[in-house]
């Protein structure tokens, strides 16, 4: 596999301060590790629209954690959505793995290279924390996941397995919540 068969996409939101400085240079490192401009996947009612130069902004998601729960609150879009919007224009572009990073995520060509050295349905991409002056800690987090990369093909095939769940921020980590309504 090479990284021209991963289509790389997020869900660029509004953010101020030190959380627009942590996306812009996640959006840096995710286009830098990019064969093909990444995915910005927005909401189809163009509220919120948040575009950032380098990526192919989609209006395209229809549903989000509000919607789906019947709950009010800050608006997530529904990973699973996201998941099967990307493993779409995956295969419309003859990428074989779509690849979904969460907006704050530096990902690193080395992690696209191991990917693109073995064949595997699925990837799960654990992140590691860095201290003040950038040095990595070694050890990876068991909590939370922030990048996937799983073959189109077969997340198109299987979607219908996994419930609706968003993206949420909790405890300072990016996890996925199940939605109550699911």
């Amino acid at each position: 596999m090479s990284r021209q068969t991963i289509l790389f996409g997020t869900n660029i939101n509004q953010a101020q301060g030190d959380a627009a400085r942590r996306q812009r240079r996640a959006a840096a490192t995710l286009i830098d590790v990019s064969a093909a401009a990444p995915i910005n996947l927005q909401f189809s009612d163009g509220a919120d629209l948040c575009e950032i130069d380098g990526f192919e902004t989609q209006p395209i998601l229809q549903l989000d954690s509000n919607r789906v729960t019947g709950q009010r609150g800050p608006r997530k879009p529904i990973v699973s959505e996201m998941f099967t919007r990307l493993a779409s224009r995956a295969i419309e572009r003859g990428a074989r793995y779509f690849g979904f990073s969460n907006g704050d995520i530096l990902l690193t060509p080395t992690a696209v290279e191991r990917v693109a050295a073995t064949e595997h349905l699925a990837y799960v991409i654990a992140r590691t924390d860095v201290d003040a002056t950038g040095a990595p800690d070694p050890s990876p987090l068991l909590y939370g996941t922030d990048v996937f990369v799983i073959d189109a093909s077969w997340w198109i095939a299987h979607q219908h397995r996994f419930r609706r769940m968003w993206s949420a921020r909790r405890c300072g980590t990016t996890s996925t919540q199940r939605c109550s309504s699911a």
